[in-house]
């Protein structure tokens, strides 16, 4: 085969390779850097790779070729919660169509809890379940197998109930689970969020859960979904946006700030 030819198969083998990560990791904090140094990489091996095909520079066309395959091992090691997350969602079924659809009843209650906790300044966090399970999750807190209520999320994140500090995993439209204890996301988030920030990025990052999150300290609602913080969310436009990031119609507008 004509080296030449060789080279451009190489490249288009990349990029699709590359495309294909995009696809998964678009929406997360890797997508970004996912994006530029593709590009970068592709371009400086595709016009060092041409000038020593030309030049018959043996030695450095022999070095490129090996440096793809470290460069390979290189975005395993960076993008490795990426690829987490994309293995997760490998694993689930993709011929048997999982409806898991929370009305939209159920939604309001949810956000009748949360601007009633943010009202307070009562922290909470609560995970509702899409595609990717969450029993690993639910399995480390409290069993509760509940109907969805106001009344019941306002006593479960209570400054004197015992499992306020966890998280509340939905689940099939009914609390599976209180008091759990999600991942901790490893990005670098503003002083101003704490740790109930940073576990609803943890979970976001690692499954689609959608992840909404009371402040403690300042009483703001905000959505965590596909390793994004949405901004402040009011009264005014707080079920709305549960409502079109839940079905996967819109996604949070900003990274963390």
């Amino acid at each position: 085969i004509d080296p030449l030819i060789k080279a451009v198969i190489e490249i288009a083998l990349i990029f699709g390779a590359l495309l294909v990560m995009f696809y998964f990791v678009r929406g997360t904090r890797g997508a970004g850097m996912l994006k530029g140094l593709g590009v970068t990489l592709a371009v400086i091996f595709a016009v060092v790779y041409f000038l020593a095909q030309e030049l018959r520079l043996n030695t450095i066309t022999f070095a490129l070729e090996g440096l793809v395959i470290w460069a390979v091992i290189g975005m395993v090691i960076i993008f490795q919660p990426e690829i987490r997350r994309t293995l997760t969602k490998l694993g689930q079924n993709p011929l048997w169509f999982n409806d898991k659809k929370t009305g939209t009843a159920l939604l309001r209650e949810i956000c009748e809890a949360a601007l009633w906790l943010s009202e307070r300044r009562f922290g909470a966090i609560i995970a509702l379940e899409r595609e990717v399970g969450l029993t690993n999750y639910a399995e480390g807190g409290v069993s509760i197998d509940a109907e969805i209520s106001a009344s019941l999320l306002k006593s479960v994140f209570f400054p004197d109930s015992a499992l306020h500090d966890g998280a509340v995993i939905v689940q099939d439209g009914r609390i599976s689970a209180a008091g759990c204890f999600l991942p901790l996301s490893d990005d670098p988030v503003s002083a101003d969020f704490g740790s109930r920030h940073r576990a609803a990025l943890g979970l976001s990052e690692e499954t689609d859960a959608l992840v909404l999150v009371v402040s403690e300290e300042r009483g703001t609602i905000r959505i965590a979904s596909e390793g994004m913080l949405s901004g402040n969310l009011t009264q005014d436009d707080l079920l709305a946006t549960v409502e079109k990031v839940f079905s996967k119609t819109a996604k949070p507008t900003r990274r963390a700030e």
